[in-house]
């Protein structure tokens, strides 16, 4: 079986999207958007719809869509500037037209990573070497199509 770094490095996860330029362990700059206010937990003890008890902690955002144009924002919501030096690229999920499930980037991640979950798996990843997580749209010829999820890991302390 392969390690979980050699995955990501064997695997062929590249976008050239809106601007810029994604490829696990190749830098990157882009234009993003995020809302400044947390989501609420829609996890319960028996359902967990967007797999929130096992993401990883981190600055959640978007890829703007359009960065060469400017729109007025929805209060609450900033833009911005990111950078990763090491970012790990990989799909949503591996199954086209499914979300969270156990084919998710989240899911994958954790298995991945020992069972880990929440901060903890954000410190494993980072400690690992890799400074965000950037989710790609996965269509239904395999191919990517667009960035999702994007998490900045960069002010993730590894403490462990």
């Amino acid at each position: 079986m392969l390690s979980f770094k050699l995955w990501i490095e064997n695997e062929d996860h590249e976008l050239n999207w809106a601007g810029a330029y994604f490829k696990t362990g190749v830098p990157v700059e882009f234009k993003y958007m995020r809302n400044t206010k947390s989501a609420p937990n829609f996890a319960t003890k028996d359902h967990d719809p967007y797999q929130q008890k096992i993401e990883p902690h981190g600055r959640y955002m978007i890829q703007h869509p359009s960065p060469d144009n400017e729109f007025e924002l929805q209060k609450g919501w900033e833009s911005g500037i990111a950078s990763f030096q090491n970012p790990i690229v990989i799909p949503l999920n591996t199954v086209h037209g499914n979300t969270y499930d156990e084919n998710s980037w989240k899911s994958y991640l954790s298995k991945k990573f020992g069972g880990k979950t929440g901060l903890k798996l954000s410190q494993a990843i980072k400690k690992a070497g890799y400074d965000g997580i950037i989710t790609l749209g996965i269509g239904p010829d395999g191919k990517p199509y667009d960035t999702r999820e994007i998490v900045d890991l960069r002010k993730i302390e590894t403490g462990l």
